[in-house]
């Protein structure tokens, strides 16, 4: 009996041993190649692909490092990843939980062809690490403490071809807690080739904090959202955009955006607006919006929402009771909307106008006062609009004021505005005949006065040579004292001639260079030898 109950418990030992046996292999590095050996060519006998896997590393407890892999069906490479690395503790796995220390996969590129009816997706993923506490896999519940990812490119093409449509649905109660998460350097692509709709965004820096997702009570919530340094673009259709705001061709570029308290589910909704600043195409530049937004089961509340631009202000006040939208509202509605509108954003959004109507458009601002309010019979069975349409307990008020007819005082003050053009136009030609008229006489009394100075000088030297002559006749007693002096008055009247024409020349020629727009000079070695 004893021989037979130790063979029996042998037996039962070996799947124990054998267990402990295979889990122990597990992590000696030689069975690991050998396992992914041949779970490689296992693979790509089933699947038709062809799979190659670098290297797979199990370290104790349950650390799993997975390099080098790629998928590949010709010609094309479906999947290709440097690495992969994530940390498990093993304990609560017996608990149907799932304690993750760490995911870090880099260095994923993939392209899905034609591997999905009717989508593509390719792209690659250079960085995501994520950080979880704890994934409960029998409550599905999960809270991950960060999410990080980095150097992204993706792109979705969407055909509408597909022939064979799942109705089923599969309920989804997950509720995953997302402490942090970083986005930064994401670009994302989608194109609709069938709708010619083609959709991008790029978004440099974005986080979100204290986020929570319900996804079976489709609730949604974070605490803190921004954005930074990204850009969206839209395209509804092929053709050009149109000059102005095209809404089938939006490009929106140095967006961004901060939303605190930000919470969706259903009717339930909030959302406190910090920031959002962004350029369009069209030269539209929204400065800022900001204001709260929130909604119950009841009503949507709108405190104050104030949108600005450089050129413009526009703000909301607003309560709407969602039965408003019902066949029979009961509720009281109220809405307030002012606005002014500069010029500048009335072109944007107006398109190409008459240069002529762009001129004469006056400067000051569109002011626009619009008001609804509502008082409905509760329990009537008329509907909101017949309501309305019967005037019961209802007020609309509209009131806009346009400055373009303001009693011809715009066609008074562009007429005023050509004529003082026209004399402006009348002075400057006479100012410039004047001026003509002033260097003309200038160039001739420059031209007399080199001319006198030229005399001058001959004058000189023939004063000078009969002073000689007579001084001689002088010495020799043929000529008297009273000769002699009136010969040397001669010659000093003429140098004084000719130092007044010298200097004379000299200061018409300066005023002829000034004139000229030249730099007037000092007396220079040209001009002493006038």
């Amino acid at each position: 009996m004893k021989r037979w109950m130790k063979r029996i418990g042998i037996i039962c030992l070996i799947p124990v041993v054998l267990v402990i046996l295979i889990s122990i292999l597990l992590y000696i590095p030689p069975f690991q190649n050998f396992a992914v050996r041949l779970a490689t060519e296992y693979a790509s006998e089933t699947t038709g692909m062809n799979i190659g896997i670098g290297q797979i590393r199990l370290s104790f407890p349950l650390n799993l490092t997975v390099r080098d892999v790629k998928v590949i069906t010709p010609p094309d490479t479906l999947l290709s990843l440097e690495s992969f690395q994530v940390n498990i503790r093993p304990l609560p796995l017996l608990k149907k939980e799932v304690l993750v220390d760490a995911i870090d996969l880099r260095g994923m590129k993939a392209n899905t062809g034609n591997l999905i009816e009717g989508m593509e997706i390719k792209g690659t993923l250079g960085k995501l690490y994520a950080k979880a506490d704890r994934i409960d896999l029998g409550k599905e519940i999960a809270r991950l403490n960060k999410i990080d990812l980095s150097d992204t490119a993706i792109t979705l093409l969407i055909n509408d071809t597909t022939t064979n449509k799942d109705t089923t649905s599969t309920t989804v109660g997950w509720k995953l807690k997302l402490d942090q998460i970083d986005l930064n350097r994401v670009a994302f692509a989608m194109q609709m080739p069938d709708d010619s709709l083609r959709l991008s965004t790029y978004i440099d820096k974005a986080g979100l904090t204290d986020g929570m997702v319900d996804l079976g009570s489709a609730r949604y919530s974070a605490s803190r959202f921004l954005l930074s340094g990204s850009s969206l673009s839209y395209d509804g259709s092929y053709s050009d955009p149109t000059p102005g705001f095209d809404p089938s061709h939006i490009a929106l570029n140095d967006v961004n955006i901060r939303i605190d308290s930000l919470l969706y589910g259903g009717r339930d909704i909030s959302a406190r607006i910090k920031k959002f600043s962004a350029n369009d195409r069209s030269g539209l530049t929204l400065s800022s919006l900001t204001g709260d937004i929130s909604s119950d089961s009841t009503t949507i509340q709108v405190p104050e929402l104030l949108l600005k631009t450089p050129y413009s202000e526009i703000r909301l006040l607003a309560t709407v009771p969602w039965n408003s939208f019902d066949d029979t509202p009961s509720s009281t509605l109220r809405s307030l909307l002012t606005a002014s509108v500069g010029k500048e954003d009335v072109f944007i959004f107006t398109g190409p106008l008459p240069k002529e109507f762009k001129q004469a458009y006056p400067q000051k601002e569109i002011s626009l006062t619009a008001g609804i309010g509502t008082n409905h019979t509760s329990g009537s069975d008329f509907t909101f609009g017949e309501q309305v349409k019967n005037g019961w307990n209802n007020s609309i008020g509209l009131s806009i004021s346009v400055p373009i007819f303001n009693n011809r005082q715009t066609n008074s003050a562009v007429e005023k505005a050509k004529l003082q053009y026209q004399t402006s136009q009348l002075t400057l030609l006479d100012e410039q005949k004047t001026l003509y008229k002033t260097i003309e006489g200038l160039w001739l009394d420059a031209n007399s006065a080199q001319q006198r100075y030229a005399a001058a000088v001959e004058k000189l030297r023939s004063t000078q040579t009969s002073y000689e002559l007579i001084s001689e006749q002088f010495n020799a007693g043929m000529k008297n004292t009273v000769e002699l002096l009136t010969e040397k008055n001669n010659l000093l009247q003429a140098q004084q001639e000719l130092l007044q024409s010298k200097y004379m020349a000299i200061l018409n020629t300066q005023l002829l260079k000034f004139y000229q727009g030249d730099e007037l000079t000092g007396l220079t070695a040209e001009n002493k030898n006038i």
